[in-house]
């Protein structure tokens, strides 16, 4: 990232604020453009002015951080703080890019501003966004914002793409893994992988994909959690 990222903090507590944006101004990579004790100022605000990143309380009067995602269109990256980890259901639903539980420590800050900027490096035009894998006799080009899992069925593997298409490959889950980016994708039992930004709700053993629910199996856990911040 070779610009600092602008930042507004929305936080109904006046303590929760301050202490925030004494953390932030401890990073270089990040101007606070505003602060704010409601989530309604903070939407007038964004009517005139754009952010890259808007640190949102969870739980505040008249209008909730959640209220506040689900009204609002062409949203920023969002890092929801909170005292309590019960939202972080809801955080995946509106695909937030972090889930702070509060108090806030400065590594934990740190790692989320991080996430911001490789999400940003991520979105620039990148030959990891396709492949092309072989698939009924000819090459097929797979773009990988489409592709929801894959999973193994004997000697190949499905990729099962949005619009319920899919295409069988003579591969093994191993071989596709090393296709796929790490940074979007996530095996999460021996049979399958995921996409992570896919993600729509979380099970003891199981993730949602839309319609369909997958595996996690207990040696994969862990690392799905600590990929999702959910630990």
């Amino acid at each position: 990232m070779n610009r600092n990222l602008t930042a507004i903090v929305v936080d109904d507590e006046q303590v929760s604020r301050d202490s925030l944006e004494y953390l932030l101004q401890k990073l270089d990579d990040v101007d606070v453009v505003g602060s704010f004790s409601s989530a309604i100022d903070a939407k007038a605000f964004l009517t005139k002015t754009s952010v890259d990143v808007i640190f949102l309380d969870v739980e505040m009067p008249d209008l909730s951080g959640i209220e506040f995602l689900a009204i609002m269109d062409n949203l920023p990256s969002i890092i929801l703080t909170t005292s309590s980890k019960e939202y972080a259901v809801d955080a995946f639903e509106y695909k937030v890019t972090d889930y702070l539980v509060k108090p806030v420590g400065l590594k934990r800050l740190i790692d989320a501003i991080k996430r911001i900027s490789k999400q940003e490096a991520e979105s620039e035009p990148n030959p990891e966004k396709e492949i092309f894998v072989r698939s009924d006799g000819k090459h097929v080009k797979i773009v990988l914002n489409d592709l929801w899992y894959v999973e193994t069925m004997d000697d190949y593997v499905i990729l099962r793409l949005e619009n319920e298409t899919k295409h069988i490959v003579h591969s093994t889950l191993s071989g596709m893994e090393e296709k796929l980016p790490n940074s979007q994708f996530q095996k999460t039992h021996r049979s399958f992988i995921i996409n992570l930004s896919k993600i729509s709700a979380i099970e003891e053993n199981q993730v949602v994909l839309g319609k369909t629910k997958i595996p996690v199996s207990r040696a994969y856990r862990p690392i799905l959690k600590q990929r999702l911040n959910l630990s």
